[in-house]
């Protein structure tokens, strides 16, 4: 662990690599602390100029017996050298040498890359994020948790083109998965196919119907159409089935008012405050009803 601590401080890669991409030892756990920290602070998707000693100690640890540090190692080499040909060909031969332990490690691998891009995402760094899923995706074409995120992500960049054929993908691949449907029906509600939406929601109350998420949305959509009568009970069983979900309380209340029934919205801004007790809006939205409520007459409606 001494050169992991000795890497702490160096900001060259080069060096940082020499330290803590230890190919000479058995000591699994310190070579796999050691390559996690040169993955998290030096490495990027596709990489160029890289040196030709790191790419080597990369390809000796992909010669590991552990499944993990194995995984972790090609992952590497694809995750930011793949677009170079020589790596390229030696993870294609790598991979026909896994024989029964080719499923585990291809798992290790796309989940490595899938936590490296959902962080990307985090960052509001789409363009590495959505290079990364695709890396993964490489890795294992056919599961649907890479083509859910890669969906989100391009949501999240109002890429909503993308968005809904990732989602339609995903959805081929694990039809029973709710939360699939859910996030295909945001993206469509926010392209303005109001009536798509609603199906993505229903078919996915029907596959999960303890799911708040699906209310909550199918209550949006009702709401932006200006159609209150739906929208409530929508919202009502959204918070029933989540209570802590402030967002629908609040959402609940917007409605009561639209619908003149500003008893039932200061109750639902109560609930949604008692999970969100730090919203402005809300309080603000609270305070003016229980001064408008507090007037004579108001209180009956």
């Amino acid at each position: 662990m001494t050169g992991l601590l000795q890497a702490q401080n160096v900001k060259d890669r080069k060096t940082a690599a020499a330290l803590v991409l230890n190919d000479s030892t058995n000591h699994v756990m310190a070579q796999m602390a050691g390559l996690c920290h040169f993955i998290e602070s030096y490495l990027r998707p596709n990489m160029p100029d890289w040196e030709a000693d790191i790419i080597k100690k990369l390809q000796r640890l992909a010669e590991s017996n552990d499944p993990d540090l194995k995984a972790l190692a090609l992952m590497s080499l694809h995750f930011s050298q793949d677009q170079v040909e020589a790596v390229h060909a030696f993870l294609l031969d790598k991979l026909p040498t896994l024989d029964d332990h080719e499923a585990s490690v291809r798992s290790r691998w796309s989940m490595a890359l899938a936590y490296l891009a959902t962080r990307y995402r985090d960052q509001n760094d789409a363009t590495n994020a959505i290079t990364t899923y695709r890396k993964a995706l490489e890795i294992k074409p056919e599961d649907a948790t890479p083509l859910l995120n890669l969906g989100i992500t391009y949501s999240k960049a109002g890429d909503l083109e993308n968005a809904t054929t990732c989602y339609q993908q995903a959805a081929s691949l694990a039809p029973d998965e709710a939360m699939i449907l859910v996030n295909w029906g945001i993206a469509l509600r926010r392209k303005g196919e109001a009536a798509g939406a609603i199906e993505k929601y229903q078919k996915a109350l029907a596959i999960n119907p303890h799911l708040a998420l699906p209310y909550f949305n199918l209550g949006n959509v009702h709401y932006e159409r200006e159609d209150f009568a739906p929208a409530i009970p929508a919202y009502e069983k959204a918070v029933e089935v989540d209570p802590s979900l402030a967002t629908a309380h609040f959402a609940l209340a917007r409605a009561y008012l639209k619908s003149n029934q500003p008893q039932a919205a200061a109750r639902a801004l109560r609930a949604g405050l008692q999970y969100d007790s730090g919203n402005a809006n809300a309080r603000a939205m609270l305070k003016q009803l229980e001064a408008y409520l507090a007037e004579p007459g108001n209180n009956r409606r």
